[in-house]
Protein backbone atom coordinates (compact mmCIF):
# COMPACT_ATOMS: atom_id res chain seq x y z
CA UNK A 1 0.00 0.00 0.00
CA UNK A 2 1.04 3.45 -0.58
CA UNK A 3 2.58 6.02 1.96
CA UNK A 4 -0.50 7.93 3.16
CA UNK A 5 -1.00 11.25 1.62
CA UNK A 6 -3.91 13.67 2.45
CA UNK A 7 -4.95 15.38 -0.92
CA UNK A 8 -5.69 18.65 1.12
CA UNK A 9 -2.15 18.95 2.21
CA UNK A 10 -0.94 22.09 0.22
CA UNK A 11 -4.75 23.76 1.43
CA UNK A 12 -3.98 22.95 5.00
CA UNK A 13 -0.89 24.43 4.91
CA UNK A 14 -2.36 27.87 3.43
CA UNK A 15 -5.16 28.00 6.13
CA UNK A 16 -2.42 27.56 8.63
CA UNK A 17 -0.29 30.31 7.24
CA UNK A 18 -3.17 32.73 6.92
CA UNK A 19 -4.27 31.91 10.40
CA UNK A 20 -0.70 32.73 11.49
CA UNK A 21 -0.57 35.81 9.39
CA UNK A 22 -4.03 36.78 10.86
CA UNK A 23 -2.64 36.38 14.63
CA UNK A 24 0.22 38.83 13.90
CA UNK A 25 -1.42 41.40 12.60
CA UNK A 26 -3.75 40.62 15.78
CA UNK A 27 -0.97 41.09 17.76
CA UNK A 28 0.71 44.35 15.65
CA UNK A 29 -2.81 45.74 16.50
CA UNK A 30 -3.03 45.02 19.82
CA UNK A 31 0.48 46.93 21.14
CA UNK A 32 -0.74 49.87 18.87
CA UNK A 33 -4.01 50.10 20.60
CA UNK A 34 -2.26 49.75 23.87
CA UNK A 35 -0.01 52.33 22.85
CA UNK A 36 -2.75 54.79 21.86
CA UNK A 37 -4.09 53.95 25.35
CA UNK A 38 -1.04 54.72 26.82
CA UNK A 39 -0.91 57.73 25.05
CA UNK A 40 -4.76 58.46 25.87
CA UNK A 41 -4.16 58.23 29.47
CA UNK A 42 -1.10 60.59 29.58
CA UNK A 43 -2.87 63.40 27.72
CA UNK A 44 -5.89 62.96 30.29
CA UNK A 45 -3.20 62.89 33.06
CA UNK A 46 -1.68 66.00 31.58
CA UNK A 47 -5.05 67.70 30.75
CA UNK A 48 -6.11 67.05 35.02
CA UNK A 49 -2.55 68.19 36.05
CA UNK A 50 -2.62 71.47 34.32
CA UNK A 51 -6.55 71.93 35.34
CA UNK A 52 -4.77 71.21 39.08
CA UNK A 53 -1.92 73.92 38.78
CA UNK A 54 -4.50 76.04 37.29
CA UNK A 55 -6.57 76.25 40.02
CA UNK A 56 -3.92 76.70 42.87
CA UNK A 57 -2.49 80.00 41.26
CA UNK A 58 -4.96 81.50 42.88
CA UNK A 59 -7.13 84.56 41.72
CA UNK A 60 -4.46 86.55 41.09
CA UNK A 61 -4.32 86.07 37.00
CA UNK A 62 -4.33 88.39 33.83
CA UNK A 63 -7.58 87.93 31.88
CA UNK A 64 -4.60 86.72 28.99
CA UNK A 65 -3.19 83.97 30.98
CA UNK A 66 -6.66 82.72 31.49
CA UNK A 67 -7.74 82.63 28.19
CA UNK A 68 -4.51 81.56 27.01
CA UNK A 69 -4.90 78.17 30.33
CA UNK A 70 -7.96 77.35 28.63
CA UNK A 71 -7.30 77.80 24.43
CA UNK A 72 -4.88 75.31 26.27
CA UNK A 73 -7.05 72.83 27.98
CA UNK A 74 -9.48 72.95 24.72
CA UNK A 75 -6.40 71.99 22.76
CA UNK A 76 -5.92 69.12 25.42
CA UNK A 77 -9.54 68.13 24.84
CA UNK A 78 -9.52 67.92 21.44
CA UNK A 79 -6.46 65.82 21.54
CA UNK A 80 -8.39 63.99 23.63
CA UNK A 81 -11.60 63.40 21.64
CA UNK A 82 -9.05 62.61 18.84
CA UNK A 83 -7.34 59.98 20.57
CA UNK A 84 -10.76 58.08 21.62
CA UNK A 85 -12.22 58.08 18.33
CA UNK A 86 -8.64 56.83 16.78
CA UNK A 87 -9.54 53.76 19.76
CA UNK A 88 -12.70 53.16 18.90
CA UNK A 89 -11.74 52.77 15.49
CA UNK A 90 -8.52 50.96 16.45
CA UNK A 91 -11.12 48.77 18.60
CA UNK A 92 -13.52 47.51 15.76
CA UNK A 93 -11.07 47.04 13.58
CA UNK A 94 -8.84 44.69 15.92
CA UNK A 95 -12.90 42.92 16.74
CA UNK A 96 -12.97 42.21 12.83
CA UNK A 97 -9.51 40.72 12.90
CA UNK A 98 -10.42 38.36 15.58
CA UNK A 99 -13.91 37.43 13.66
CA UNK A 100 -11.06 36.35 10.76
CA UNK A 101 -9.11 34.53 12.89
CA UNK A 102 -12.36 33.03 14.02
CA UNK A 103 -13.20 31.64 10.79
CA UNK A 104 -9.89 30.89 9.55
CA UNK A 105 -9.41 28.57 12.70
CA UNK A 106 -12.64 27.17 12.01
CA UNK A 107 -11.64 26.26 8.66
CA UNK A 108 -8.04 24.69 9.42
CA UNK A 109 -9.43 22.62 12.05
CA UNK A 110 -12.17 21.43 9.67
CA UNK A 111 -9.10 20.13 7.24
CA UNK A 112 -7.32 18.68 10.12
CA UNK A 113 -10.28 17.09 11.48
CA UNK A 114 -10.38 15.60 7.39
CA UNK A 115 -7.06 15.02 7.43
CA UNK A 116 -7.17 12.79 10.62
CA UNK A 117 -10.12 10.86 9.79
CA UNK A 118 -8.31 9.90 6.50
CA UNK A 119 -5.77 8.67 8.38
CA UNK A 120 -7.31 6.62 10.75
CA UNK A 121 -9.10 4.76 7.48
CA UNK A 122 -6.15 4.61 6.20
CA UNK A 123 -4.46 3.00 9.22
CA UNK A 124 -7.30 0.64 8.88
CA UNK A 125 -7.24 -0.14 5.85
CA UNK A 126 -3.26 -0.88 6.52
CA UNK A 127 -4.22 -3.75 8.77
CA UNK A 128 -6.84 -5.22 6.76
CA UNK A 129 -4.66 -5.16 3.47
CA UNK A 130 -1.81 -6.56 6.31
CA UNK A 131 -4.55 -9.41 7.54
CA UNK A 132 -5.13 -10.00 4.10
CA UNK A 133 -1.20 -10.91 3.44
CA UNK A 134 -1.14 -13.27 6.05
CA UNK A 135 -3.89 -14.57 5.62
CA UNK A 136 -3.06 -15.65 1.95
CA UNK A 137 0.49 -16.72 3.24
CA UNK A 138 -0.95 -18.91 6.09
CA UNK A 139 -3.53 -20.65 2.94
CA UNK A 140 -0.49 -20.90 0.76
CA UNK A 141 1.77 -22.58 3.39
CA UNK A 142 -1.39 -24.71 4.24
CA UNK A 143 -1.98 -26.12 0.41
CA UNK A 144 1.67 -26.02 -0.07
CA UNK A 145 2.32 -28.19 2.76
CA UNK A 146 -1.00 -30.59 2.17
CA UNK A 147 -0.39 -31.00 -1.37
Amino acid sequence: MNKYTFEFEDLLKIKVQKEDNIKNQLSKENKLLKNKKIELSKLMDLKNQELKNFSNKGNFLKISDIEIFYDYIYSLEEKIKSKKSNIKLLEIKIEKIREKLVEISKEKQIFEKIKENEYVEYKKELVQEELKTNDEIVNYKYFANNS
